[in-house]
């Protein structure tokens, strides 16, 4: 970058800051703060919403020590629009898995996660799947039959599964 992109680019900011200033609900975008962070410019990480973190964290995890988590929790905003931001980023990051909280889980998006990442199988609490959840996560991994509970299944639900999955009739009766 040569000097007068520099400046302008300082510019830019620098009005971006003023901006954010005197409009509070004004909010940086997820690739300004990153080409900020990136180019070492100071920057208040205290002032991202949910919704900034979340896409900061599924573009570069690693700054995950530096983001404030607690705001993706479900204390603090509804539970559905929390559960949508961290099934967000663990889809793109699942390694995160042990950074978030994700107690607030249902079945369905338990089964969603897990159907996008079948590694998360032991980080999440399979007793709270029902038959539908281990129905549509069994049609897309077929690889997690021996890790869930089959019983719970009723002959609708197996044949949904052997429709889509017909390897996996040796494991119904």
């Amino acid at each position: 970058m040569d000097k007068s992109q520099k400046q302008l680019v300082d510019t830019y900011f620098r009005k971006r800051g003023i901006a954010n200033v005197q409009n509070t609900s004004y909010e940086f975008e997820a690739y300004e703060i990153l080409y900020l962070i990136n180019n070492k410019i100071p920057f208040d990480f205290s002032s991202l919403k949910a919704g900034t973190i979340a896409d900061i964290l599924v573009k570069q995890p690693s700054l995950v020590n530096k983001l404030d988590l607690s705001k993706i929790s479900y204390e603090e905003s509804n539970s559905f629009d929390t559960t949508y931001k961290i099934n967000y980023i663990l889809k793109y990051q699942p390694q995160l898995i042990d950074y978030i909280d994700i107690s607030g889980f249902d079945g369905y998006h338990i089964a969603d996660l897990l159907i996008i990442q079948p590694l998360l199988i032991d980080k999440v609490d399979l007793s709270i799947l029902n038959d539908e959840n281990i129905t549509d996560i069994l049609k897309e991994q077929p690889k997690l039959i021996n890790r869930l509970d089959l019983s719970i299944l009723d002959d609708k639900h197996i044949s949904e599964i052997l429709k889509e999955q017909p390897q996996l009739a040796p494991y119904f009766k």
